[in-house]
């Protein structure tokens, strides 16, 4: 009996786990940004180098609004894929 509530409570919190970190950088960045403060900026409107200052200000703002600020890993899977689809 203990072991299947240990496989209940055990398994879905690791698929959760294995789902959260197979998370697409394009997906992150429109949960991140669209859905939580603004419309979606279009990556190439920017050069990559100009996308690194962008997401510092925006992590600012989410701290003054009290929303939670991107996560170190976050922000460097949403600043790959803006600079991915950045201008040159």
């Amino acid at each position: 009996m203990k072991t299947w509530v240990f496989i209940a409570l055990f398994v879905p919190g690791l698929v959760l786990a294995q789902t959260l970190a197979a998370v697409d950088d394009e997906i992150l960045f429109q949960a991140r940004c669209a859905d939580l403060c603004h419309q979606l900026p279009d990556p190439n409107m920017l050069k990559a180098k100009q996308w690194v200052k962008v997401l510092k200000v925006m992590q600012k703002r989410m701290q003054q609004r009290g929303v939670m600020p991107m996560s170190e890993q976050e922000f460097s899977q949403i600043l790959a894929y803006l600079q991915a689809n950045s201008r040159q």
